[in-house]
């Protein structure tokens, strides 16, 4: 198996993980509303806190180091609003899928085998 139809797999499944959830299916990711772009409180602990406070402590009642970096990444890129959020977590998912298919290829040497568990993680 060459190294260039295993990376064209990994792009065909990265596209099909955009289209799932951009919205083609179901209504996708544009269907969701905000969910705490607009809350003062949230947005004040993303300002206050820098990425080693958020990887380090709990946040209000719990250790949510993930929930807080994507809203914290948003926010580097623009005004941490409900678009830019779906853009990036478009692209976040669309490289998690390409870099799947690529791991699952060096573990089991198959490219169907990466190729199908990449397409089933990218458009589940």
């Amino acid at each position: 198996m060459s190294s260039s139809s295993v990376g064209r797999i990994a792009l065909w499944v990265a596209g099909a993980a955009l289209l799932a959830h951009a919205g083609l299916f179901a209504g996708g990711v544009w269907s969701f509303d905000s969910i705490n772009y607009d809350d003062p409180q949230v947005l004040s602990i993303l300002e206050a806190k820098s990425v080693g406070d958020l990887l380090t402590s709990a946040t209000w009642y719990a250790y949510k180091p993930i929930y807080f970096l994507s809203l914290k990444f948003d926010a580097l890129f623009g005004d941490a609003t409900v678009q830019v959020g779906h853009v990036l977590n478009l692209l976040l998912h669309a490289l998690a899928a390409f870099l799947l298919v690529r791991l699952l290829f060096d573990i089991f040497g198959s490219r169907w085998i990466a190729g199908a568990a990449g397409l089933l993680f990218a458009i589940h």
